[in-house]
């Protein structure tokens, strides 16, 4: 017969710490990588709006280059809705702030905005400045 010693359960010991660690660490990975999923499905959902707000400020820009007092539309494209408002530059006649807010489907949860100043000129109106929100 053996005699006790002081060194029992030590291993059951030692395994349990590296499973809780194990379980800790695995814990992390699965929040890391549930971020980055909703952080690229969010991206996947915006992408489509800001093909729209750009077919929007293209409309917009050739408009403008028939009509110089343009002033906007809404316009359906595909499965989606652009509405484009077009104002005059106070301090520059000939310049213009495009706005076109643009949705995809009936939810209107994801859209894009842009904000662009252009400036009338023969053809195409120039980009001035951009700004997407």
């Amino acid at each position: 017969m053996r005699a006790p010693t002081a060194r029992r359960g030590g291993g059951m010991i030692l395994a349990m710490i590296l499973l809780s660690l194990l379980a800790a660490a695995t814990v992390a990975f699965v929040g890391i990588f549930s971020q980055l999923f909703e952080s690229t499905r969010l991206e996947n959902a915006r992408l489509p709006t800001l093909y729209l707000a750009e077919g929007g400020l293209a409309r917009a820009r050739w408009a403008l280059a028939r009509d110089e007092s343009y002033q906007g539309e809404q316009l359906e494209l595909g499965a989606g809705l652009a509405a484009i408002s077009v104002e005059t530059v106070p301090e520059d006649s000939r310049a213009r702030d495009i706005e076109v807010v643009a949705w995809e489907g009936s939810a209107k949860r994801a859209h894009t905005r842009l904000h662009v100043r252009v400036q009338l000129s023969e053809g195409l109106p120039g980009v001035l400045t951009w700004r997407e929100d």
